[in-house]
């Protein structure tokens, strides 16, 4: 079991890993930054209780904001099998002198849930996405990526049921190998952000959000 914590930020996977690690610390910040302008202008377009393109924008503008860092989404590609076609994020890092392909899925969780079935088949659906891009020239990895959002029809009563639902959802995805994943990172949603929303709007319970990735090999050319 997680210790309790007031940390906002998790990684769970390879420190080795350190472009992917930094690129997700300024997704958390992008996240955060959101998160506040909501919390003080009364909006309710939390990011990730919109759609895949809209989390995976979020990802792309956190790439564009690191140093020597570009990013392109839903650009035109061939996929094996099929007539050309879009792929979802193409992340390169000039620094490392590596890219990146991102294909993701998205998936919603009851906050109350430890199952991890949904989140598996959804992580393997990513994986062939990625394999099906053509094979890069230079050096790149593929990312298969899964934004998991956890939610609750109302929020809990009581801080502590709220604290002890959540310390459970990480706790479910701390061991990325048992998921079949390379890593996972685990935003919390600003402080009252999530309980001022679904007050206001009478709407699910969104305490924050988990990507959870696959480090995925290309097919041969």
């Amino acid at each position: 079991m997680i210790k309790p914590s007031n940390a906002r930020f998790h990684y769970f996977g390879d420190s080795r890993w350190r472009f992917v690690k930094s690129l997700f610390r300024q997704w958390h910040r992008l996240l955060s930054d959101f998160e506040k302008v909501i919390h003080a202008k009364g909006y309710d377009n939390l990011p990730y209780r919109e759609s895949e393109r809209t989390n995976a924008g979020v990802l792309a503008a956190a790439a564009t904001l690191m140093t020597d860092t570009v990013a392109l989404e839903e650009y035109p590609v061939k996929r094996r099998g099929q007539d050309v076609g879009r792929a979802d994020l193409w992340v390169c890092d000039k620094r490392g002198n590596r890219s990146y392909d991102f294909e993701f899925k998205m998936l919603w969780r009851s906050l109350r849930s430890t199952r991890t079935g949904n989140l598996r088949r959804a992580l393997a659906a990513a994986s062939r996405d990625v394999r099906r891009l053509p094979r890069p020239g230079d050096p790149s990895w593929g990312v298969a990526l899964v934004f998991l959002v956890p939610s609750l029809e109302r929020a809990p009563r009581h801080a502590a049921e709220s604290e002890q639902l959540w310390r459970s959802f990480i706790d479910t995805l701390s061991s990325p190998r048992s998921l079949g994943a390379d890593f996972v990172v685990i935003h919390k949603a600003y402080p009252g952000v999530a309980e001022k929303l679904a007050a206001r709007s009478k709407d699910a319970f969104l305490p924050g959000v988990a990507a959870v990735g696959r480090r995925v090999a290309y097919r041969r050319r």
